[in-house]
């Protein structure tokens, strides 16, 4: 019996203590809205949207404005946002994290830690690395579209453009040999 009052109070302090946890965490989010919304009048912003994880968690997310400030579209947690070169420096953190940590060599083929990573042949993606992907020499092309498309597009649909994009670049590849190729998908 001793046993099972052990375990209840052992069970019932870690809930209370997990409540005390979103209580502070609450607290520290507090006036969260009214500052960012302060912040967006000061610097004239049209519209963001902002998300807090905390310990691998997301602990809050809010979207604030306009998305579309003509048509008064308002900004989701899902509205997807053009960053364009601002993810350079939170891809090369990540990147720098794992060569510290010793989990990724920046010289070795990317494919040895993605494999399911493929190029448009079997050589490139036995040989692009790290290096050659943030330093811009794959030979991959921009792709703007994906972002500055109007209307915006979902991340679902930039995935199955990127994909048809792809099959369609690898297809012209394999055209450009042959002289007067047409490609495929013109037919």
């Amino acid at each position: 019996m001793k046993s099972y009052l052990i375990i209840a109070f052992c069970y019932f302090a870690g809930l209370s203590a997990n409540a005390q946890k979103e209580i502070l965490l609450k607290k520290k989010l507090k006036g969260i809205d009214s500052t960012i919304n302060r912040i967006m009048k000061d610097w004239n912003v049209a519209g963001l949207a902002v998300g807090v994880v905390y310990k691998g968690e997301l602990i809050y997310a809010n979207g604030f404005g306009y998305r579309d400030l003509e048509k008064k579209l308002p900004v989701t947690v899902n509205t997807v946002f053009p960053i364009a070169s601002c993810t350079k420096p939170f891809t090369s953190i990540l990147v720098g994290i794992n060569v510290d940590d010793g989990k990724l060599d920046i010289n070795k083929p990317v494919h040895n830690y993605l494999p399911e990573l493929q190029f448009y042949t079997p050589q490139l993606t036995g040989m692009v690395t790290a290096k050659d992907m943030m330093t811009h020499r794959t030979g991959l092309p921009r792709h703007d579209w994906a972002t500055q498309a109007s209307p915006p597009m979902s991340i679902d649909t930039i995935m199955i453009e990127f994909d048809t994009w792809s099959r369609r670049l690898e297809l012209e590849k394999r055209c450009s040999t042959i002289t007067k190729c047409t490609p495929c998908w013109e037919n």
